[in-house]
């Protein structure tokens, strides 16, 4: 499926948000192979992601919903005007707040959904809420995917994440670097001492991609360190 995002980023001079083309087209080739027709957006900003999932929910009579606080402010409505440009905003649903008070509504309505992309606030505090909600609107089988992989916070919340044994991880080759790459990233980042080197799931990708395997809490004193 060739993208709308492609020739709006052509159009644009590449630069739509920080989501790439190529992360948006993993999304997007995800959700029409694997049918996940309820798709939810944490922090949907400019709308590069958006754009994606929308046009490829649309392949399937789906649907995309967003978490955002900032879209009708600070953000202009960006990525709804994008969707309307492309005859997608029936297939959006905005949340104008954050995701504290639009997840519990969520799930007081017993909504459940196929895919769950985070892409919201970055710091550890915001990121591992918004996972918190996301485990626990996502069904058994879907999909959750966390962008700015690189970013400590991220990196933190998807090893709490698996501390759970409810999520494993989905292999996307076309997001990997090349070796050579893997090994300036390696380099710089023990050089700066930082611990890049440690833990950076999913062949170094920005984009990371895991499954929910299961259902239920983890027993009332659990902990793993992560």
């Amino acid at each position: 499926m060739k993208l709308y995002l492609e020739n709006e980023l052509a159009e644009r001079g590449g630069i739509l948000g920080g989501v790439l083309l190529v992360e948006a087209k993993v999304l997007a080739d995800l959700v029409v192979s694997e049918r996940l027709s309820s798709c939810l957006e944490i922090g949907v900003a400019n709308g590069a992601s958006a754009l994606a999932l929308a046009q490829a929910v649309s392949e399937i009579d789906g649907s995309l919903e967003g978490i955002d606080p900032e879209q009708l402010t600070a953000h202009g409505s960006a990525a709804i005007k994008l969707l309307g440009r492309f005859g997608l905003a029936s297939r959006f649903v905005l949340h104008p707040q954050p995701t504290h008070f639009a997840g519990p509504k969520l799930l007081e309505a017993g909504r459940k959904f196929d895919l769950v992309f985070i892409d919201g606030m970055h710091n550890f505090e915001f990121k591992s809420l918004d996972a918190f909600y996301s485990d626990r609107l996502l069904r058994v089988g879907g999909l959750l995917a966390l962008h700015d992989a690189t970013f400590q916070s991220t990196k933190k919340v998807i090893k709490l994440l698996m501390t759970t044994g409810r999520f494993e991880e989905v292999e996307t080759p076309s997001l990997h670097l090349s070796i050579w790459s893997k090994l300036r990233r390696l380099v710089g980042a023990i050089a700066r001492g930082r611990t890049y080197c440690l833990f950076w799931p999913n062949g170094f990708a920005n984009l990371v991609v895991l499954r929910k395997r299961s259902e239920g809490e983890v027993p009332w004193d659990f902990f793993k360190n992560f």
